[in-house]
């Protein structure tokens, strides 16, 4: 049973206690049969207060992993901060995604923090970046608020008055999809914008590689696989200063970090597409491939097991 919402800015954890309480004898029984090794918790209201609670009472290696929603809507209250103090403190390790986690967790004085990067499947080879469309934009993931592809698309609405052969791609779906539409008919631009919906990874690989420039101001975000699919696609990326992705794009060096802003974004295209600065966005492509390429699962998982000395 889950209480939702209505406790969220509470310092009582209910959520979290009732998934213990349903669920501590079933993990009594494992330890008991099982060896088991450590408890590994992902996002934290819920499953890192269970994992807090189970260290308190088998001793085991606990780590806890944050990912994005429930951490950023823990920390925005000091109920919430103080129970993720409370449970960073009480176990052996907490897990970042970013660096934008280890220096929120370090401002409340929580300092067990390793920031391991999510890995990327890859498809194909880097040898597949050719025949990329200079004024071909792209933007990937769920189409609701905290994306901010209305963002997106206004400022490819500045760029097609100025280039009516200017193209913009949209993956993904969610709930603002028709609010999104519409406004692409507002703006007059719905002859160059395709909304692709959810496609498989390999379609979607194919259309970054097609594509020059990759563009999501989103906010309240983990680390966002997009920005790295991207990047090793050889997409010109563009992230969000501040947010998960801050850190590992570096700006002017991999990729480009903007507010989420449509006259930043604008400019940012326009830089971009600018042929006195295409020496320097070949270079920040180049590195943006290197870097991306070094985002392996085996990697990740050598990361966690090394916390582990295995």
């Amino acid at each position: 049973m889950s209480i939702s919402k209505f406790f969220q800015k509470s310092s009582l954890n209910i959520n979290g206690w009732l998934y213990f309480r349903a669920i501590k004898n079933k993990i009594k029984e494992i330890i008991k049969k099982e060896d088991v090794l450590f408890i590994d918790a992902h996002t934290f209201k819920i499953e890192g207060y269970v994992a807090y609670k189970l260290k308190k009472i088998y001793n085991l290696f606990t780590r806890v992993s944050c990912h994005g929603t429930s951490f950023h809507v823990m920390y925005q209250t000091e109920n919430g901060k103080k129970q993720i103090k409370k449970i960073c403190d009480n176990i052996d390790y907490v897990i970042g995604v970013s660096n934008n986690f280890k220096k929120k967790l370090n401002a409340i004085s929580i300092d067990n923090v390793k920031v391991i990067y999510n890995g990327i499947n890859y498809y194909g080879t880097e040898d597949d970046v050719i025949n990329k469309k200079d004024n071909a934009l792209i933007t990937l993931g769920s189409l609701k608020k905290n994306k901010n592809i209305d963002l997106v698309i206004k400022a490819f609405a500045n760029l097609y008055k100025m280039d009516k052969d200017a193209t913009l791609t949209i993956i993904g779906e969610g709930k603002d999809k028709q609010s999104l539409i519409q406004l692409c008919k507002e703006l007059n631009i719905s002859n160059a914008v395709q909304f692709k919906g959810q496609i498989s990874n390999n379609l979607v690989y194919d259309l970054l590689n097609k594509s020059n420039i990759f563009i999501l101001p989103s906010i309240k975000e983990g680390f966002g696989i997009a920005y790295a699919e991207a990047m090793y696609n050889g997409c010109i990326t563009i992230g969000t200063k501040n947010e998960g992705i801050d850190g590992f794009i570096k700006d002017k060096e991999n990729g480009y970090l903007i507010n989420p802003d449509v006259e930043e974004i604008t400019e940012r295209i326009f830089y971009i597409l600018d042929k006195n600065n295409k020496e320097e966005c070949e270079k920040i492509r180049a590195q943006g491939i290197k870097d991306a390429s070094n985002l392996s699962w085996d990697k990740n998982v050598r990361e966690y097991l090394n916390l582990l000395e295995l």
